[in-house]
């Protein structure tokens, strides 16, 4: 099976995948606050869902090969603890504005880390350049079928450990991968309303979906959620967008953080901004969801006690 074929993105490769990692990433738990069930990415081993497509590209590599990628924390720490478990050498490059905790925790799994960029775009440009130059792999954060198969593995998941499928879901939206795996799974397995959350400061893809066509962020990307904070939005993830998501709303700052207080103060989960994303947008009422992904809980400490406090 070529799983480097766009057309590969079948119900197929989806359950692949989930029986691929079932037992090499942690099945983390599910809990309900108030109406909405909440899946909790956010204690996962590297503290992320991201490591379930990191771990499943980089499972299809030889041991000889050279990782390289750009991500703004999640994706970095996914790529280093995979490659550390594979005893493969890898080099992540992360934006300015990068939380520390994320910094340190991707040093801490092994890797070399080298700061460049004021954003996402701009980080993975230099990325691709060093991967040519240098015979690096370069695995991107979204845009191929390996990483957008293993994310969307939190969906069978969840499902599986439900034993129903959930009306609907809120998901997180940065590049879209996380949002298309999870929407090509609910596909296949039982239609799921599919709801993508950006940060009003970052809303690319907001702004693509609802148009039709490719566009750019017109917020000025100073969001807590930094984890979703892509300036543009890719054309391929906007096709699968387009083809599976129903919907695409924002949330403010404001809104984030709320939902990550009452996250805490409820049930004392820790969420990043980004991670909280689509608890936010069901709180403050700005869509209708029975469910949704908390995707990610790296964040320092001291900027999450000031919000929650």
């Amino acid at each position: 099976m070529n799983y480097t074929n766009w057309e590969n993105l079948n119900k197929k490769c989806a359950r692949d995948a989930f029986n691929y990692l079932n037992g090499s990433v942690r099945k983390t738990r599910v809990v309900k606050l108030d109406r909405v069930l909440l899946k909790l990415e956010n204690e996962q081993i590297t503290n992320s869902y991201k490591v379930r497509g990191a771990s499943y590209f980089i499972n299809h590599l030889d041991k000889k090969s050279r990782v390289i990628t750009a991500s703004a924390g999640n994706h970095a720490q996914g790529v280093a603890y995979a490659s550390s478990y594979k005893n493969i050498d890898s080099l992540i490059l992360m934006p300015r504005g990068t939380s520390i905790t994320k910094i340190m925790n991707t040093l801490n799994f092994g890797a070399k880390v080298k700061i460049v960029g004021e954003n996402y775009n701009e980080t993975a440009k230099e990325a691709k350049e060093i991967a040519e130059q240098e015979g690096y792999v370069y695995i991107p954060a979204y845009e191929h079928p390996l990483t957008i198969l293993g994310q969307g593995t939190v969906y069978t998941e969840f499902v599986d450990q439900l034993g129903f499928t959930p009306k609907s879901i809120a998901v997180p939206v940065g590049g879209g991968g996380l949002i298309t795996g999870i929407a090509l799974n609910a596909y296949y397995n039982g239609k799921t309303k599919i709801i993508g959350v950006q940060s009003d400061k970052a809303n690319a893809m907001y702004n693509s979906f609802h148009t039709g066509k490719l566009g750019k962020n017109d917020g000025d990307l100073e969001t807590i959620a930094e984890g979703i904070k892509v300036n543009e939005a890719s054309e391929i993830m906007l096709e699968l967008i387009l083809r599976y998501v129903d919907d695409i709303v924002t949330v403010s700052d404001i809104e984030i953080k709320e939902a990550m207080r009452v996250l805490y103060k409820s049930r004392g989960i820790i969420s990043e901004g980004a991670g909280a994303a689509g608890y936010a947008a069901i709180l403050s009422n700005k869509i209708k969801a029975d469910s949704t992904i908390i995707t990610g809980g790296n964040i320092d400490k001291n900027v999450f006690d000031s919000i929650v406090s």
